[in-house]
């Protein structure tokens, strides 16, 4: 039979890409699809994301809070009030705002850190840290109540030693000793140094290594971790809240920064009052001499002239006068109170000028007004004025500075303590069921992320349609996933031999599409008596050699003669399927010349499926397929069997698919469904094309449900599930 007989008409992938149509949207059947596909990566990237969560909130340290309430008081509530008359220039009341800022301010959380002992750091023989202020708490081995260095040797660690019956060694890290003393019983070196142990227990010869932090240093670390906030608005409640590890040592903490707050509110407030009783006292005794003559000369007047009332329209003028006059000091006051403070030029003393001049105007028209009464009646009217201005003011003073007493005294200020911070009993940090929720949603946000990322970067071709646009290649088939077939790979990992699929699972719907592929062929070249049919692929893993072996299987159980050549010389695994060894094999028949029917391995459960394996290991694989030994092969192959299929090397991979597939009858390409991107595709059938290969058609294997193609299938194969009717009902 001569070779134009033998070969059917091939059909040859267009060399142009043909005009592809605008994509389709992307749906919500292919969103599934594609998560569906790749739900392993995204279980994967969504599990170590919510592990990492469950992890940190498992392991992680517990923080602690603790927090006390304070009210800042707008005045002093134990203390009288002074006269509206100098409320401007002794105005004490201070924004929350700004106590806030003393809260956490070095004034008072300086004495909080020597106090407590939080510029101390410890570190016990068996590697644990704490400062001065836990050692005491929990009774720790060593407990230091006072520690002072000279300047140059903060921050430096030093070992403090414990000797026999309670004494103890300072020295440096290189054992030079700097003072030696007992527990108990405070010590000093004449180099600056000073130190007083209340508690050591300890071996002889176990070292502490202690320093002495840096204050500003133990200050910035404190504050950190402290807040200080306003409840609300106006309301002068302050919060003040401080977090750490140890419950214990915060509510102590907290309350040292109360009460040294308090302490430095009262001692403002005394400081103040002093600075303004001092002004208070320079005036009271120039005013008591001023209010002295001012009534002797409205006395002596009033003796001299007989005078012992007025009318009502001089009262009337006297009245006002003297508002006038009082307004007219007060504005003066805080003039004076305002210009050692702010420049002339600034807002607020800009307004107290405008309205002193406003002031000088009305005071002018009542001065005319008044020059209009009898010369009698006006004198009356200034030195009456005098009197009753210089009265009030005195007063004023003298209860100003009697108050101003009081809080020279130190006991009274303006801040109260509305609640006292306690030892927490839960702990605020690690919110467990946050974390959790956090880690589903960003694990979910994540392995949305990868999937669609690899979509980007790893487009493979899961639609046959595409394919055939594309390229012009015919579809011989569609296989689906076989869930069975995975499980059984899996179970033979261990073992050499590879299950078969055909065998394992007749019913399954991968061996249903392939028995469909063997009618593909056989309507596709049905002139051509025992044809060569070669599997490739692209890359390893696309499972050519499972459908040539199951095809094989298939072709021989419905009665047909089937040669397998295992043509992949450098990594060929078919003899895997019939339990027999690689050797010997194809590469002995070419390279020796062995006869190649003593090479053959029958399948134990099916005797018209042979196997040629790939035989013993060549260098140059190529050298052999490229001869003219091949061809001469599969011609006394096509004459003992009905069909030859030959399992071939990735094309991708290396050249030797090349050689064998120009001399096939029918060249069929596997492709894996979602693995392949178009331009590898089309690399690939140029090659072909190059080296004189013409493909018959493509394969897609692999088909799982994540692909929008598969549903096509899925109705084919539901329908053949189906139970057939019941014999003699009347629906026939």
């Amino acid at each position: 039979m001569n070779e134009q007989n033998r070969t059917p008409e091939r059909v040859s992938p267009r060399a142009e890409t043909p005009r592809v149509e605008a994509p389709e949207t992307f749906n919500l059947h292919e969103l599934f699809a594609l998560l569906y596909r790749e739900r392993w990566l995204g279980l994967l990237v969504f599990g170590g994301v919510f592990a990492l969560f469950i992890l940190y909130a498992l392991t992680a340290t517990p923080i602690y809070r603790a927090d006390a309430l304070l009210q800042v008081e707008k005045q002093p509530s134990a203390l009288s009030q002074a006269n509206a008359l100098l409320g401007g220039l002794f105005a004490t009341g201070a924004s929350t705002q700004a106590e806030v800022e003393i809260l956490r301010s070095r004034a008072v959380l300086f004495p909080v850190v020597r106090r407590l002992g939080l510029a101390i750091a410890i570190r016990s023989p068996a590697g644990h840290h704490y400062d001065g202020l836990e050692a005491a708490l929990e009774q720790r081995a060593l407990v230091i109540r006072r520690w002072v260095v000279p300047r140059s040797a903060r921050g430096k660690k030093l070992l403090l030693v414990a000797s026999d019956r309670g004494h103890f060694r300072l020295e440096t890290r290189k054992r030079v000793s700097i003072l030696q003393g007992v527990v108990g019983q405070p010590v000093r070196s004449p180099t600056g140094f000073a130190l007083w142990i209340t508690r050591l227990r300890a071996r002889p010869g176990q070292a502490f290594r202690i320093e002495r932090v840096e204050t500003e240093q133990a200050v910035t670390g404190l504050r950190s971790g402290l807040s200080a906030i306003e409840l609300g608005v106006r309301t002068g409640i302050i919060e003040l809240a401080l977090e750490g590890p140890h419950p214990r040592w915060l509510d102590r903490v907290v309350n040292a920064i109360v009460d040294q707050y308090r302490l430095e509110n009262v001692a403002a407030k005394a400081t103040q009052a002093r600075e303004s009783l001092r002004f208070i006292d320079r005036q009271l005794p120039r005013l008591k001499r001023k209010l002295g003559l001012a009534e002797t000369r409205f006395n002596r007047y009033r003796a001299q002239n007989h005078i012992v009332d007025v009318s009502a329209q001089t009262r009337a003028f006297l009245s006002e006068a003297t508002s006038l006059e009082e307004v007219l000091t007060e504005f003066k006051l805080r003039l004076a109170d305002l210009s050692q403070s702010y420049e002339p030029g600034f807002p607020l003393v800009r307004a107290l000028l405008r309205e002193e001049r406003q002031l000088e105007t009305q005071k002018n028209t009542l001065r005319t007004a008044i020059e209009a009464l009898p010369l009698k009646e006006q004198q009356y009217i200034r030195l009456k004025r005098d009197v009753e201005i210089y009265t009030r003011l005195y007063m004023a003073l003298l209860a100003k500075a009697q108050d101003l007493e009081v809080e020279k005294a130190g006991t009274v200020g303006n801040v109260r303590v509305v609640e006292h911070a306690v030892v927490p009993d839960l702990p605020v940090k690690p919110n467990r069921r946050l974390l959790a929720i956090l880690g589903v949603f960003l694990g979910g946000g994540l392995a949305l992320g990868a999937v669609f990322l690899k979509r980007a970067l790893v487009h493979g071709v899961g639609n046959p349609e595409e394919i055939e646009d594309a390229f012009g290649l015919p579809l011989y088939a569609t296989i689906p996933h076989s869930a069975k077939l995975a499980r059984a790979s899996r179970r033979s990992a261990r073992t050499r031999d590879l299950p078969l699929l055909a065998k394992l699972a007749p019913d399954d719907p991968a061996v249903e599409a392939i028995r469909s592929l063997r009618v593909s062929l056989e309507f596709t070249s049905p002139q051509t008596p025992s044809p060569v049919i070669t599997m490739g692929g692209l890359r390893p893993g696309v499972g050519k050699t499972f459908l040539a072996v199951d095809l094989g299987y298939l072709l021989a159980n419905s009665g047909q003669r089937v040669l397998l050549i295992d043509g992949d010389l450098h990594r060929g695994m078919l003899h895997r399927y019939f339990g027999a060894g690689a050797a010997p094999g194809l590469a002995d028949v070419l390279q020796s010349g062995r006869d190649w029917t003593s090479c053959l391995k029958p399948h134990p459960d099916e005797s018209r499926l042979a196997l040629l394996p790939t035989g013993s290991h060549v260098a140059h694989p190529d050298r052999l397929l490229e001869g003219a030994d091949l061809g001469v092969l599969f011609e006394h192959a096509r004459e003992r069997f009905d069909v030859v299929i030959v399992d071939l090397p990735p094309y991708l991979g290396v050249t030797d698919g090349f050689f064998v597939a120009r001399r096939a009858t029918v060249n069929l390409l596997v492709l894996k469904a979602g693995a392949h991107p178009i331009p590898e595709i089309r690399r690939v059938l140029k090659r072909l094309e190059q080296t004189g290969v013409h493909l018959s058609g493509f394969v897609m294997n692999d088909l799982t449900r994540g692909m929008s193609a598969y549903r096509y299938y899925g109705y084919g194969y539901r329908y053949r599930r189906d139970k057939p009717p019941v014999t003699g009902s009347s629906g026939d």
